[in-house]
């Protein structure tokens, strides 16, 4: 990990509730598949991670959360924590959706190869998932696509297949993956598949500080969790930019 801005980094939008804290170019991380018991187990972490300094004396420039989307409660806990901090510490806020924090877990794990395209995904229940689509040529995720939720039968079979056509690989990550077989038939064929796959907060961290250099970090007012409402079409990057 290179030195950068010190980052706080919460991501509870799954089963795992996960911690980092990235200081003076080390990385301390803490990550449990602990599913409903995020709230008793997030501000153990971060202390633990702190060690006996208290967090105002660890000279931390960002707070970080994962944004969603995910589980409705996950996403709360992991908001409201982080905006206690930022105003408890005056420090500025930066919300990452958990699809792109996944997407950089994958690369990082090698579940995914660099310049490939992630189709990053998380069980949604009810027999839906929540899917977003990342471009990994750079050193970052970028999103090719916004956050959205659908049967798995309904994924967009030519966006998906476009993103492919130069010959790229593509790969499919996260708890959505169980639903591989529902997927449409004429997907691309997947180079890779990690179904156990889960965001961590480690990799929360590039994605924040990329956020606070290109001027994107806010204030504690303004968390925003990413729910991601059953029903709404998906559309291009574009195509919601013009719909704005």
């Amino acid at each position: 990990m290179s030195d950068g801005p010190a980052v706080l980094a919460v991501e509870t939008a799954t089963d795992a509730c996960s911690v980092a804290l990235a200081l003076g170019g080390e990385l301390r991380s803490r990550h449990e598949v602990v599913p409903r018991q995020h709230q008793q187990r997030l501000f153990a972490m971060i202390h633990e991670l702190a060690g006996s300094a208290p967090l105002a004396a660890l000279g931390l420039d960002l707070i970080a959360y994962g944004r969603g989307p995910g589980s409705f409660t996950g996403l709360r806990i992991a908001a409201a924590a982080a905006q206690g901090l930022a105003f408890s510490l005056g420090l500025p806020i930066a919300g990452v959706p958990t699809l792109a924090i996944q997407a950089q877990t994958a690369l990082r794990r090698g579940e995914a190869a660099p310049g490939s395209v992630i189709l990053s995904t998380i069980d949604a229940r009810i027999g839906e998932l929540y899917w977003a689509l990342y471009d990994c040529t750079d050193e970052l995720p970028r999103a090719l696509s916004e956050p959205a939720v659908c049967r798995p039968e309904a994924l967009p079979v030519s966006r998906l297949a476009a993103e492919v056509a130069s010959g790229r690989p593509l790969y499919l990550v996260g708890s959505g993956a169980a639903f591989a077989d529902a997927m449409p038939a004429g997907l691309p064929a997947f180079a890779g598949s990690a179904p156990a796959l889960l965001p961590e907060a480690e990799d929360l961290v590039p994605l924040a500080r990329a956020c606070l250099a290109a001027g994107e970090a806010g204030s504690a007012a303004g968390v925003a969790p990413l729910y991601v409402q059953g029903g709404d079409r998906w559309k291009t990057l574009a195509e919601q930019g013009r719909a704005r």
